[in-house]
């Protein structure tokens, strides 16, 4: 993300780790490559030896692109929804109509879940033995209620749909582990299945968090790449969104990299920033 923010230019408003679900203006469902998947697969127990602790998913909703034209005029009015587990924000829409938005926001939700305790009662846990929830992303336009005789109420119509799923990854004695946002690849873990330490990294979700393009038509996701301009060219005509997630048990108290608090939907747990570098650079995402 310390890429992305040394870009500048936000778009016009145009004519506009992981298994994947993805679903299409519910007419496709389709499965492709990645860490996402179906919200059942998630699993978890209450055997001995576990201990419930509150996790925090961050979700770095940072752009969508070439979204399909909802209202008359070709473009939408952009909005998107995160869901995890019974939590879920909405954020409001307010965002010039575009089919290609620059959201640039910082989200988190946080839930509780029973984990694997550490041998000391006090190290923090960094990688898990069994995958978080899913977080399920929704890209919506919103309508507002045009009558003056009946109150429809404002509307928020999903376009397209991700699941992310908490992807596994190789451990250093080669089980199979679930990293969280703090796991320091250059660390040595004692531990063969959960990971703890005892002095985690400082959560920077800037250098932490890596962003990946989610292709909307059809299943597929590609990482950002900010040397050929954010993505390949073959994905320049894709509907497809751009962003990151990742847990962790630290709750994020860094206030250098959340800017401004990002209007919610009432009723939305959770919170919501404007994403800010140090030097609070623009952004650029093609």
């Amino acid at each position: 993300l310390e890429e992305l923010a040394r870009e500048s230019l936000f778009p016009e408003a145009v004519a506009r780790p992981c298994v994947c679900s993805l679903s299409w203006r519910s007419t496709l469902t389709a499965r492709g490559i990645g860490s996402i998947g179906d919200p059942r697969d998630v699993m978890m127990n209450g055997s001995s030896g576990k201990v419930k602790r509150t996790v925090y998913c961050y979700v770095d909703m940072l752009a969508a692109r070439e979204l399909p034209a909802m209202d008359t005029d070709g473009l939408l009015d952009p909005a998107y929804s995160v869901r995890v587990l019974d939590q879920k924000l909405t954020v409001e829409a307010s965002l010039h109509k575009t089919t290609s938005p620059s959201f640039m926001h910082r989200t988190v939700l946080s839930f509780e879940v029973e984990l694997d305790a550490p041998a000391d009662g006090e190290s923090t846990m960094v990688a898990s033995t069994v995958p978080m929830p899913p977080v399920i992303v929704d890209i919506m336009d919103f309508d507002q209620s045009q009558s003056r005789i009946w109150n429809t109420g404002d509307t928020y119509e999903t376009v397209g749909t991700i699941i992310v799923k908490h992807g596994p990854e190789v451990g250093s004695t080669g089980q199979w582990i679930y990293k969280f946002l703090d796991h320091d690849p250059s660390a040595d873990y004692e531990d063969s299945g959960a990971m703890f330490t005892s002095t985690p990294p400082a959560l920077d979700l800037n250098t932490m968090h890596h962003p990946y393009w989610y292709a909307l038509d059809t299943p597929g996701r590609a990482p950002f790449d900010a040397a050929a301009g954010g993505v390949d060219m073959s994905w320049h005509s894709r509907p497809r969104v751009l962003l990151a997630v990742g847990y962790s048990l630290q709750k994020l108290t860094d206030s250098k990299t959340c800017g401004e608090a990002v209007k919610l939907v009432k009723g939305s747990s959770g919170s919501a920033w404007q994403i800010q570098s140090e030097d609070q650079a623009c952004y650029q995402i093609d």
